[in-house]
């Protein structure tokens, strides 16, 4: 988390007006789509976060304030060798897509870059949440999992080809060269989502639990906002990574081209489905085309299929969405729903493959 932030929100006028009549520093305000005001707070000189946090609990309600914790891109092992296996998608229904008909969708991620010619026929909106002073990460992340999505190209076709959709970059680089998103600017993120009608959003990124963003998620997919995370990077043994460990996420595993679980994968109850995520063609920097790993990139495939499943029934809940795509699931490991592929290999609904043809 931020050494010195804090970030707080649900408040109102005179909520925000105490909390500066005291003198914690404001140092970014946002509002948000139910008209309320989020903050960035520093606390007083010489006062601890811990101390501010409480103080502003007790203004603002306890489960409204929190660290400004950071988020990871959970990207895996870089692979560009003849040694590494290609997944091959070419048979997974919802890679042929042409036909349908995609809602516009989200991504939120480190910058998408729209000169990619893979993405030359995609109409791109990019927002940047990176706050001004912060270098925003360029990495080839946020276009390798877009190009998943909506790649166009001769040598490469994702699942929905020149599919418009909504980039917001949240990722910056730290002090010491690190790519992180902070819960302020996650959370951010998510609003403009809801604001914007837009009822997809892609989520290649995990970190800590934090109060605030839990609320905002919670709002989101009660407003009908189906997100799709990535289960993070940091082996079966860890704690549940967020957003995914969240009940209102659909959280998704990586699997390798014998349907094996990623070895860095995440576990536990709540994992939803499992993707291809090992040795994932898709694009990286400089209009090239590299082999990508990780759960980052398995997370976009599960994206398809909530788009498969929302372009004809348009008016689906995502806990409807959740159990439609696990009675089409592949089921993998134990019978049933369990810690490692939790409902199995996700597959795309017929509607959308009757569309395509």
């Amino acid at each position: 988390a931020s050494a010195s932030e804090l970030i707080v929100r649900n408040l109102r006028d005179f909520q925000v007006a105490e909390i500066e009549r005291r003198g914690l520093k404001v140092i970014e305000r946002r509002v948000q789509a139910n008209g309320l005001t989020m903050l960035r707070v520093n606390p007083r000189n010489r006062q601890s976060l811990v101390s501010a946090r409480n103080e502003i609990g007790a203004i603002s309600g306890s489960l409204s304030v929190d660290f400004n914790h950071y988020y990871r891109l959970n990207t895996g092992d870089l692979c560009e060798s003849s040694d590494c296996k290609q997944l091959k998608l070419v048979g997974l229904t919802w890679q042929q897509s042409n036909g349908c008909k995609p809602p516009l969708f989200a991504i939120v991620d480190s910058h998408v870059d729209r000169t990619n010619s893979l993405l030359a026929r995609s109409k791109i909106e990019l927002i940047n949440l990176v706050k001004a002073g912060e270098k925003p990460v360029n990495d080839g992340h946020g276009t390798a999992v877009a190009a998943l999505l909506a790649a166009n190209g001769d040598e490469l076709k994702g699942a929905f080809p020149g599919a418009s959709f909504l980039a917001l970059n949240v990722f910056h680089l730290g002090a010491k060269g690190d790519r992180r998103a902070d819960a302020f600017s996650l959370i951010a993120a998510i609003e403009e989502i809801q604001k914007r009608g837009i009822v997809i959003a892609n989520l290649s990124l995990s970190g800590p639990h934090n109060d605030p963003l839990k609320q905002a998620v919670e709002e989101a997919t009660a407003g009908g906002v189906h997100i799709i995370a990535a289960a993070g990077n940091a082996g079966p043994a860890s704690p549940a990574l967020y957003p995914a460990g969240y009940d209102a996420v659909i959280a998704v595993t990586a699997l390798d081209q014998k349907l094996k679980v990623y070895r860095r994968a995440g576990s536990g109850t709540h994992i939803d489905f499992a993707a291809p995520g090992v040795g994932i063609v898709s694009a990286s920097l400089n209009n090239r085309l590299s082999l990508h790993t990780g759960t980052s990139f398995s997370a976009p495939f599960v994206t398809a299929a909530v788009i498969a499943a929302l372009a004809e029934q348009t008016n689906l809940k995502p806990t409807e969405t959740i159990q439609l795509l696990a009675s089409l699931a592949k089921d993998l490991g134990p019978a049933g729903k369990d810690r490692v592929f939790g409902h199995g290999l996700v597959q795309a609904p017929a509607t959308c493959k009757r569309l395509a043809k």
